[in-house]
């Protein structure tokens, strides 16, 4: 596979995950951020265990399961339900935003946790990040209610601190584990961790039937082919032709994708302070990777 290639299918992943967001936004508006999650990580395992299953596993040694399943309750059964939570009182543009404090996290944790120490030039891409979600943040907080916006901003660093906790926890999971395998494990227990959840708060039958709704099934569905097909395979396909950390700055063009999504799409209204903010982050977020 030729680089070029490569390089665009990183950026139709990052499109297809902006794509997703606003659709998991609209959908967030008629049903409840644990059944949303729930369905949308229940069909993602069925995919994912017949690719599985196809390139002839599972293999998992020793105690990768448990930390892999420990990585998935935290960073999916907790981390995606308080981003879909967040999906429904912040911007689609401010959320997506926030979700580059992430890689900035996960940095801290696996300083702390596992000694790992980066490079000089990264701190200039943290304050990058730090400055840019700030500025993005700053303005969804003026320009929406703000006891709905704090509410919805506390959500959404909720789901940053549980996705970088899930991200380093499944870094030590799968260290002798394929990615794929890996990848099966974490959300099958962040499923069974939102199915144990739902059944708590009132039963799976309650938690899902938003979902299969006539109205609300077709959409869901195709957000999730958008995700598992355009954001998950896209990503991995491009590794084959260019290096992770180029793939993964690419990747994290996201917010610069879903502004003018956003914008025409839900109507959100995106002020120069949100570009300015975003382009700040993508660019903190491509120096933590490249450096």
């Amino acid at each position: 596979m030729h680089p070029s290639v490569g390089i665009a299918l990183a950026l139709v992943s990052a499109a297809s995950w902006a794509v997703g967001s606003t659709i998991y936004k609209r959908l967030g508006r008629d049903v409840p951020a644990i059944g949303l999650n729930l369905v949308t990580s229940l069909l993602g395992m069925v995919l994912l265990a017949a690719a599985t299953i196809a390139g002839g596993g599972p293999h998992l040694p020793g105690s990768a399961p448990w930390m892999l399943a420990l990585s998935g309750v935290v960073g999916i059964t907790v981390g995606d339900t308080l981003f879909f939570l967040a999906l429904g009182r912040l911007d689609a543009h401010a959320v997506v935003t926030l979700t580059m404090l992430a890689p900035v996290l996960t940095i801290g944790l696996a300083v702390a946790g596992l000694g790992e120490r980066p490079a000089p030039f990264a701190w200039l891409g943290i304050a990058l990040v730090l400055g840019g979600v700030g500025a993005v943040l700053s303005g969804q907080l003026r320009a929406s209610a703000p006891a709905l916006a704090r509410r919805g901003l506390g959500y959404g660093l909720g789901a940053v601190v549980a996705m970088a906790a899930g991200t380093v926890l499944a870094k030590v999971g799968m260290r002798d584990t394929s990615a794929l395998d890996a990848t099966l494990v974490r959300v099958g227990a962040g499923t069974l961790g939102l199915a144990a959840v739902a059944a708590v708060r009132g039963g799976l039958v309650r938690a899902l039937a938003p979902c299969v709704r006539p109205s609300v099934l077709p959409t869901l569905l195709a957000g999730v082919a958008v995700v598992t097909l355009g954001g998950f395979w896209a990503l991995h396909a491009s590794l084959q032709a260019i290096d992770v950390a180029v793939a993964a700055t690419l990747h994290a063009t996201e917010p610069l994708f879903i502004l003018p999504i956003a914008a025409a799409w839900l109507g959100e209204r995106v002020t120069w302070r949100s570009i300015g903010g975003a382009a700040a982050s993508v660019c903190g977020v491509a120096l933590l990777y490249l450096a």
